[in-house]
């Protein structure tokens, strides 16, 4: 298959690529699947073999990433905003008003 970009896309992708030390066309076929992960969930054993793959991450990892990325502190997130009710498996049981 053959997948053509515009030229500010393809700047864009390839731009990353470098930055990220990857390969642009694996980085466009991550980034595809990706994104039909969103459209189609992953099951429990999905995330496990995606995480042993190193195609996804821990939870934690995940967390702490982003608290480093914006400067968020270590009680971030609020307790009980994000539960794991099945190993891999995450809801957001914050309530809202």
């Amino acid at each position: 298959m053959t997948i053509t970009l515009n030229p500010q896309i393809e700047a864009r992708l390839l731009e990353k690529a470098q930055q990220e030390g990857q390969d642009p066309d694996m980085l466009a076929n991550d980034v595809l699947a990706d994104y039909l992960d969103v459209e189609a969930p992953m099951s429990a054993a999905d995330i496990r073999s995606a995480i042993q793959a190193k195609r996804a991450k821990p939870i934690e990892q995940y967390i702490a990433e982003q608290r480093a990325k914006h400067g968020y502190s270590e009680d971030w997130p609020p307790r009980g905003v994000v539960q794991e009710t099945a190993p891999g498996e995450f809801v957001n049981t914050i309530e809202y008003n």
